[in-house]
């Protein structure tokens, strides 16, 4: 399961969620300009943290993953599922609000 925070927030936000997954995996990077990736620097968007979500899961050999994301994090995890739909099994849109389109 790859799952995407929120605009404010960092993987921590993650922390009470991995403690139920049973053994399931748990991915679940700071967005760039946020958290540990704080100094990564520009482009940043939507369509940016898809790509990089996209890049951690190639990076670390996953065909492909649950995707879960909260508020800007759903939209990002939207985004990867449209333009890579064998990547996700699956989505869990939490708070997405209304498009950012």
């Amino acid at each position: 399961m790859v799952a995407v925070h929120g605009i404010t927030a960092s993987h921590v936000a993650w922390r009470a969620v991995a403690q139920h997954l049973n053994g399931m995996t748990l991915l679940a990077p700071d967005l760039r300009g946020r958290g540990g990736s704080v100094h990564v620097s520009a482009p940043y968007g939507i369509a940016a943290h898809a790509r990089d979500v996209l890049a951690v899961l190639d990076h670390l050999g996953v065909g492909e993953a649950l995707a879960v994301g909260h508020s800007m994090g759903a939209h990002v995890v939207a985004e990867l599922a449209a333009n890579h739909p064998e990547r996700v099994t699956g989505l869990v849109l939490v708070d997405g609000g209304l498009p950012v389109r």
